[in-house]
């Protein structure tokens, strides 16, 4: 009766040397080193640019716009919520409370009450 050893199928792997006795098999490594090759990426082609962002990079640019215009349409929102223009206290306060929560799209707010007469006119 064989043992498991003798019947375990022999792989070929290079590299390597393998020796064989009567019992077992051994492998034994003669590359100890793996040469890694860089290649740099095909050039684009003609007339379009090899720009490329990963989706960190695209979001910290969107998050960085979308923080810069609430800063924005805060001020925007304090200054005519505060200073002396016309407006009921509920729109002021409802100017800032946008500022803060919708960002850019206060600019919407602001545009449309203006539009009406109803924010952000001086008092004579």
């Amino acid at each position: 009766m064989s043992t498991p050893a003798e019947q375990a199928p022999s792989v070929d792997v290079p590299g390597t040397q393998q020796t064989s006795t009567a019992n077992s098999t051994t492998t034994q490594s003669t590359n100890f080193q793996q040469s890694i090759v860089l290649t740099p990426p095909p050039p684009a082609p003609s007339g379009q640019s090899q720009i490329t962002m990963d989706s960190a990079q695209t979001n910290n640019i969107v998050l960085g716009v979308w923080f810069l215009l609430v800063t924005i349409a805060l001020i925007v929102a304090l200054l005519y919520g505060f200073g002396n223009y016309k407006g009921t206290c509920n729109i002021k306060i409802g100017g800032v409370l946008m500022a803060i929560f919708l960002g850019p799209f206060y600019f919407i707010y602001f545009g449309v009450l203006k539009h009406k007469g109803l924010y952000a006119v001086a008092l004579d």
